[in-house]
């Protein structure tokens, strides 16, 4: 496998996010689901983003209810089922991983598999992490828009915390 490679290096601006991926070290195919399974049974391999996401059957609840709390869409996908804009973000990089899609369509690599091998499969020190790979990265969550006002479900301040704010585009 070769090395992460951040999409981000040389960036001034800072990335917006409107889209979160967490793509799988897997392919989503019944035949990729068998492969994936093995692997883990035989220690050959497991999927980082997999134990944070899914229990022994299913997505974990806890997981459900983190996705409805961050503000913007996050999707589980596997590596076969990424749009060809996401698969040519991530050619050449690492799976499992979190990559990131902000407002002008760039793609910002967030997370590789030694940051989500590190959360040990536990969705809040996967949120320590992602707060401060964001931060790394320049990044920080898209707003949502009704009307004239930007609500702001989270933004990353200036102490890596997440704050709720209320702005007017006015």
């Amino acid at each position: 496998m070769m090395a992460d490679v951040p999409v981000w290096e040389g960036r001034n601006e800072l990335h917006v996010l409107r889209e979160l991926f967490v793509v799988y070290d897997a392919d989503g195919t019944v035949a990729g689901e068998l492969v994936y399974l093995f692997r883990k049974w035989f220690g050959r391999g497991h999927c980082g983003a997999c134990d944070i996401t899914h229990g022994p059957k299913r997505e974990k609840p806890e997981w459900t209810s983190w996705k409805e709390t961050l503000g913007l869409p996050v999707k589980n996908i596997h590596r076969d089922e990424m749009d060809i804009d996401l698969y040519n973000a991530t050619k050449g990089l690492s799976f499992p991983c979190v990559v990131g899609r902000d407002i002008a369509d760039e793609h910002v690599y967030v997370m590789g598999p030694e940051d989500l091998n590190w959360c040990e499969g536990d969705i809040d020190k996967f949120e320590m992490k992602l707060k401060q790979k964001l931060s790394d990265v320049g990044a920080t969550i898209q707003t949502i828009q009704s009307d004239n006002i930007v609500c702001p479900l989270k933004i990353m301040s200036q102490d890596d915390s997440l704050v709720p704010q209320l702005m007017s585009t006015e």
